[in-house]
């Protein structure tokens, strides 16, 4: 009887323990997928701001004091999300791009800031900002979002 006892007691140990690794193989297939669905719609919420911000850029007039200060603020969250998107993707595609178009800016801004007119030398440095910038939101849906992944009500025959 005790034998007996004692095997029935190691095989529900053995139960319980198998029971106890499945739940918590399952946790934490559930805690990756969490973390993986909130990575992606940080990275998703910053490249849809970054690409805003790029196709808005390529549809730009004119240029003055005002939105040269106001291109010049946006460039930097542009800056901030672009960091998350290298880093959430492992490259570095967005940050140098952000940091180029910082740089012209800044010299737009610093020469505006000084003679209180936009020169004929800044217009043009800012023209191909915006020729870059369309090129740039393009790229953008090119390489960070996928076509027709879903097919939401559509007929599948």
């Amino acid at each position: 009887m005790r034998k007996r006892t004692k095997n029935i007691l190691i095989s529900f140990f053995v139960i319980t323990l198998i029971i106890f690794s499945i739940l918590l193989i399952n946790q934490n297939n559930k805690n990756d997928r969490d973390l993986k669905m909130k990575l992606e719609s940080i990275i998703g919420n910053s490249v849809f701001e970054v690409w805003n911000f790029y196709h808005n850029l390529g549809n730009f007039q004119d240029l003055d004091g005002k939105s040269i200060q106001e291109i010049n603020n946006r460039l930097y969250r542009v800056e901030g999300y672009s960091k998350v998107i290298d880093s959430g993707v492992s490259t570095e595609l967005l940050v140098p791009i952000a940091n180029k178009m910082n740089t012209k800016i800044s010299a737009i801004s610093s020469n505006y800031n000084e003679t209180e007119e936009i020169t004929e030398a800044d217009q043009e440095v800012f023209n191909q900002m915006v020729q870059d910038s369309r090129k740039i939101s393009e790229l953008i849906t090119e390489i960070y979002y996928q076509n027709n992944i879903h097919q939401e009500g559509k007929n599948q025959t």
